[in-house]
Order: C-alpha cells, then sequence, then structure tokens
C-alpha cells in the first residue's frame, strides 16, 4: 500500500518559515558551510538549505508531498489521530493544550498523538516560546492498494 499526501503551503507559512530558518542557523551562509561540512550525512540540513533557497526565489510555490509505502504507518493512523490531523489542518491552533481543549480530550493522549503523526511528517510542532504548536502537512491525503 502507497500513502501519499501533498500540502500546498501559503504565502503566511512561507513567511513563517522564512522568519524561522534565522532564528535556527543565523544565515543561509552558515547553514550552506553546516552542510559542506557535514558532506550530507545528516539530510535534515540540505534539506532546510535547499528550502531556504528555493522560498528566496521570487513568487515562489511551496508544494509538500510526502509518500510511504510501508504498512506500519497504517498502525499509527487511528481514528483518532485522523480526527486530530483534519482538526489541526482546518483549524489554526496555537498550542498543544490548546488543541486538546478543543477536543474535549486529555493532553497526554493528544501529546501521544501528535508524535505518532509527527513520526511520519504528517504534523509538526513548531516551538512558540514555551508552546509547542501543532502544524499540519496535509491538505490532501490518497492511498493506494497494489498488488
Amino acid at each position: 500500500m502507497l500513502l501519499e499526501t501533498h500540502k500546498t503551503h501559503t504565502k503566511k507559512d512561507i513567511q513563517e518559515y522564512l522568519e524561522e530558518l534565522p532564528r535556527r542557523f543565523e544565515t543561509i551562509e552558515t547553514l550552506h558551510q553546516k552542510v559542506s561540512a557535514d558532506k550530507c550525512g545528516n539530510p535534515f540540513p540540505v534539506d532546510d538549505y535547499m528550502l531556504w533557497r528555493a522560498l528566496n526565489t521570487p513568487d515562489c510555490e511551496y508544494v509538500e508531498k510526502i509518500s510511504v509505502e510501508t504498512p506500519e504507518i497504517f498502525a499509527d493512523l487511528s481514528p483518532k489521530r485522523m480526527e486530530l490531523l483534519e482538526y489541526v489542518r482546518i483549524h489554526d491552533v496555537s498550542s498543544i493544550t490548546d488543541l486538546a481543549e478543543q477536543l474535549g480530550r486529555d493532553y497526554k493522549n493528544v501529546y501521544d498523538d501528535l508524535n505518532a503523526l509527527q513520526r511520519w511528517g504528517l504534523v509538526t510542532l513548531s516551538r512558540r516560546g514555551k508552546d509547542k504548536r501543532p502544524v499540519s502537512h496535509v491538505d490532501t491525503m490518497s492511498i493506494t492498494i497494489r498488488r
């Protein structure tokens, strides 16, 4: 089975990324040096560098695609987690506490569910001060069954 997701990021999303990257890496040159020195041993800084360069292009559009072809992901996609993913996709949630309150669920269960979804890249927990803000990386999701 193949699970594919797509997320088209808004101009606001792009602006937030462009504001976040300097907080994490200072400058694009600093990140480039880190990528060069690491010799691509860790793919995440490489991804950040390529994204930063692309987002600085005028009229940039950012469409994120995730493809997972392993049955293990379906163990983490319970109905409650799918409901949570859909809620985060539709609503602007300021923190995990806020999300748990809005859903009427226990904080720890929501936190555990978000971590399971984060393992597959379906959400991220973006730090905002002392809070972690859940952000969906899914606009659409499709499952293909292969023989």
